[in-house]
């Protein structure tokens, strides 16, 4: 579930295999969106709010218009379930995670796939962009956190802290400070 960029509409994903929006004055559903075959996980808003990225059971990315309803694209290459998808700040690409280890940097006009990031040794739950677009944060049940260059695809820094798998992360606003939550019952901050 996500707030859209003005605050007025919440997107929600849901294991009946829709996305939904929401108006949130009246907390009424604007519209139901579908074309996922199997449980949609996350669903996040571009920055400039017009399109949504989703990601799926179905081994799927969705990209989809908010004022059609209608997907218009599939990015197709995970080999498993696609935990998580967000657009860079810019809006001009994608970073998702999944189920098969890897990271995938995707290009939103072309559908492309652009860069596999590999380094991981367990499922990857959670990737963030930086603030500044140039780097990635990702978090694995293999127990560690990721930094990773985006124009290179390049791992910068292996952080190890949490005795359990690291099943989120996100990065404060300025970009100096990110967090992770783990099933080993801590948060942590890293500077």
């Amino acid at each position: 579930v996500e707030f859209s960029p003005d605050g007025q509409n919440i997107v929600s994903s849901s294991f009946d295999n829709t996305i939904r929006l929401w108006d949130v004055n009246t907390g009424k559903e604007i519209k139901t969106m579908e074309g996922h075959s199997n449980w949609i996980f996350d669903v996040k808003y571009s920055p400039d709010g017009e399109s949504i990225v989703s990601s799926s059971l179905d081994y799927t990315i969705g990209i989809w218009n908010v004022k059609s309803g209608e997907r218009v694209n599939t990015l197709k290459g995970h080999s498993d379930v696609v935990w998580k998808a967000q657009y860079s700040p810019d809006g001009c690409n994608i970073v998702s995670c999944s189920r098969d280890k890897t990271i995938r940097i995707w290009d939103v006009k072309s559908g492309k796939q652009l860069k596999i990031l590999k380094g991981h040794s367990h499922y990857v739950r959670d990737v963030k962009y930086f603030p500044d677009g140039q780097t990635i944060v990702s978090c694995a049940w293999d127990k560690t956190i990721r930094l990773w260059d985006v124009k290179t695809g390049e791992e910068i820094q292996k952080l190890e802290g949490h005795s359990g798998s690291v099943n989120g992360v996100d990065v404060s606003s300025d970009g100096n400070t990110f967090v992770s939550c783990s099933r080993d019952k801590t948060i942590c901050l890293w500077g």
